[in-house]
């Protein structure tokens, strides 16, 4: 077919790739072969063509049906004796649009209209209800069936067979009607019309019949989002995307003539925030088609964002390659689609249809710094094979199908477990379990991959529809108390098990959270959905516990901060000062645990609460310090919620939980101890104190020295009956002197004026 390509743009300055011999590819899904890269050389033809014909499906794609048409589908035969009035004189579905073909001789009745130009392909949404319009030929009584490969296996089985009808007349339409199933997976498949003389009630599209004819059409099925563009005469003429690379590293397999003009996300890139990537994308064997690539960045599915756009190239030769920059976004992280097109256009967008060319998309997976590493597979629960239904211990949901074949669902209510207790997993699985492998992990030491001795369990396979299988994770003694990941994982069949952060080939994935509860500390409060949403502490000032900025989404439910202190003084006012999270509305109370019992329940121990109505917003707690408070170190808990007001050691929906330690000091205004037998003296000038015991010595007691805010400015354990504190960096102000010991607290106050 003779093209004249009209006026062309500038080419992007671009490179090519050094001939480089590739071992023999044995596995096609997993190749983990490199290449050397230089600049200034060319990928040969004839490398490329070595390349495409070690693939054997690809070499059926390019030997059977039309001449590179792609269609793979069994030919039915016609004795027709070079004339009939048995045939197909014109099929309407969606964009194909074939009228008065009449009936063709030269393919002995069977016509591939694979990718034959405007008119013979059309996208089918998935989900959607489809009518096929048929013109019938000149016999009255010719008998029409229709098949479609709605599994993608390139056969057309009973099951796909989508009717029949009889024509009335010459030039009647008549209809035939099929719905896409929801799930299916996307790409292109085959439509095949039959016309025949004999009324079958079982017909064969591979058989052989009398009088007739039959056509086949390409269909794209595809989902309404992300767009999957139609190429209506696609690689046929050498338009296609000989192979692409990440830093050299070919994705996916090779292109050719005559292959499918769009492959759906089955390809995943695991990519890091903020990093830089050469992308190469090698010409076909169309020395003018234009190259472009786009990744959605912020996952809206219409990459037309700024930032988005890849680079664009117009190829000068053929088979030759292209550099462009791939850059991550920093503080990025999940899924995002790559799509790399071509086409024989001046101008070449996104979601457009064209002529001649193809377009690829892939998944590129950026790993979230506090969530367990992130996977991604292209088949999900398509194939019948995933997860319906998880229980742990006692707590459960279910799994709903969709991209990307990976979720992060709560549990409720909250699942808690101590040291040296288990969890006891149940999945069933769905309707395709037989071969299902399917495994569970727990990460223990919250490093977010897994891989950890004693984190996985034992797999299971799958070995009937619905399966209930079960697994138990032990949680050792002596696991940090707090939250922990657990990680659900269906693999699909003939999956060869590594580990909890390989990308499974089909099924799914769920990440819950579960509370390992302490043995010997507080209560730890869990949340059902936890950060997620943004209900989050982002910072907790008091005293010298100055933790600020600390907050974020996907953040741990639960923070013990043991060495954040800070010292309280009986009857003072103290405020707590609190910034909130990312929502605008969220509670925060704070408790602190007065008389050590661990509950926070007590009376008094609630010191307050705050609300939010701003992201980030300053909010502040006051309290004071009881009397009669006992003496020592005490913990401060400080909890953000959204939508309830629970008590420190309920479980909740939304929020976390932040531990701090207080130490609590006597009231500096007590009255001092009656017997007087110690004094403290400052000279003029001088840089110290000195305290001076006037019987007996300070051995095994504490002086504490605080400033008139009620600050600890210094401690000091005492020795002998003269002990110098130094002041040298203490400014001039009255002071405190608290002298701790002898089953007695006693208070001096004192001057430093130098």
């Amino acid at each position: 077919m003779e093209r004249t390509p009209g006026p062309r743009k500038l080419p992007f300055s671009g490179y090519c790739l050094s001939r480089v011999e590739y071992p023999p590819l044995t596995n096609t899904t997993n190749m983990d072969y490199k290449m050397t890269f230089r600049l200034g050389a060319v990928i040969t033809a004839g490398f490329l063509l070595q390349l495409v014909r070690s693939q054997d499906h690809v070499m059926a794609r390019l030997e059977r049906g039309g001449n590179v048409s792609g269609n793979t589908y069994c030919a039915p035969s016609f004795f027709n004796d070079g004339s009939t009035e048995h045939y197909i004189d014109g099929v309407t579905l969606g964009t194909i649009t074939t009228t008065a073909t009449g009936f063709t001789s030269d393919a002995n009745g069977w016509n591939d209209r694979f990718f034959d130009g405007t008119g013979t392909v059309s996208k089918l949404e998935k989900g959607g209800t489809f009518v096929v319009a048929i013109t019938t030929g000149q016999a009255t009584n010719s008998h029409y069936y229709g098949w479609i490969d709605l599994d993608r296996d390139e056969t057309f089985e009973a099951t796909e067979y989508i009717g029949h009808f009889q024509g009335t007349g010459s030039g009647v339409q008549g209809t035939l009607s099929f719905t896409v199933p929801a799930n299916s997976s996307t790409g292109y498949t085959g439509l095949r019309i039959l016309c025949s003389s004999e009324l079958t009630a079982s017909p064969d599209p591979c058989g052989g019949y009398a009088y007739g004819e039959a056509e086949d059409y390409a269909v794209l099925v595809a989902p309404p989002s992300p767009c999957a563009p139609v190429h209506t005469e696609g690689t046929t003429q050498g338009d296609y995307v000989s192979v692409v690379l990440l830093d050299a590293v070919p994705v996916g397999l090779p292109g050719g003539a005559g292959q499918f003009p769009y492959r759906g996300i089955n390809e995943v890139l695991h990519l890091a925030a903020g990093s830089a990537h050469d992308l190469a994308v090698v010409s076909g064997d169309y020395d003018a088609d234009r190259y472009m690539a786009w990744v959605d960045w912020n996952a809206d599915g219409d990459w037309d964002d700024a930032g988005e756009l890849v680079g664009e190239v117009l190829a000068t030769a053929s088979n030759t390659a292209y550099l462009m920059d791939l850059n991550v976004p920093d503080n990025l992280w999940g899924w995002f689609t790559l799509r790399v097109r071509c086409a024989d256009s001046n101008i070449l967008a996104r979601c457009n249809d064209e002529t001649y060319g193809e377009t690829r998309d892939y998944m590129i997976v950026v790993d979230q710094p506090l969530l367990p590493c992130l996977t991604y597979n292209y088949l999900g629960s398509s194939t019948g094979l995933g997860i319906q239904h998880y229980d742990v211990n006692g707590s459960n949901g279910d799994v709903v199908p969709g991209h990307p074949n990976h979720f992060i669902l709560p549990l409720d209510p909250v699942v808690h477990v101590s040291p040296g207790d288990a969890l006891d997993i149940a999945v069933t699985g769905m309707p395709g379990n037989e071969g299902n492998l399917v495994v569970c992990y727990v990460d223990l030491n919250n490093d977010l991959d897994f891989d950890d001795a004693s984190e996985t369990s034992d797999y299971v396979v799958g070995t009937s529809p619905g399966q209930v299988m079960n697994f138990t994770l032990a949680v050792p003694a002596g696991t940090l108390p707090g939250g922990h990941w657990v990680r659900i994982s269906s693999y699909g069949q003939g999956f060869e098990f590594v580990n909890g952060c390989t990308d499974p080939v089909a099924g799914q994935v769920v990440d819950t959270y579960v509370i390992v509860d302490s043995p010997s500390g507080p209560c730890i409060p869990g949340f059902g959905s936890w950060t997620i949403d943004g209900h989050f502490i982002d910072g907790v000032q008091l005293g010298d516990i100055q933790n600020t900025g600390s907050g974020t989404r996907f953040g741990p439910v639960y923070t013990d901060h043991p060495q954040s202190t800070t010292d309280l003084i009986v009857t003072h006012d103290y405020e707590i000062a609190v910034t909130s999270g990312m929502q605008a509305v969220s509670t925060y109370r704070a408790w602190i645990d007065y008389n050590n019992d661990l509950d926070f329940d007590d009376a008094g121990e609630l010191l307050g609460s705050a609300t939010s109505n701003a992201a980030y917003q300053a909010l502040s707690i006051p309290f004071t310090v009881p009397q009669g408070t006992p003496l020592g170190e005490k913990h401060l808990r400080v909890r953000c919620d959204f939508g309830a007001e629970p008590g420190a050691c309920e479980d909740g929906q939304w929020g976390e939980t932040e531990d701090y330690r207080v130490s609590i000091g006597t009231n500096t205004g007590v009255v001092d101890h009656v017997v007087d037998e110690w004094s403290v003296m400052h000279v003029p000038g001088a840089q110290e104190l000195l305290v001076i015991k006037e019987t007996g010595t300070f051995d095994g007691q504490v002086i504490s020295l605080f400033d008139a805010s009620g600050h600890n400015v210094l401690t000091k354990q005492m020795n002998g009956s003269r002990v110098a504190i130094p002041t040298d960096e203490l400014p001039d102000a009255v002071y405190v002197v608290v002298l701790t010991g002898d089953y007695a607290v006693r208070t001096k106050r004192t001057i430093l004026m130098r």
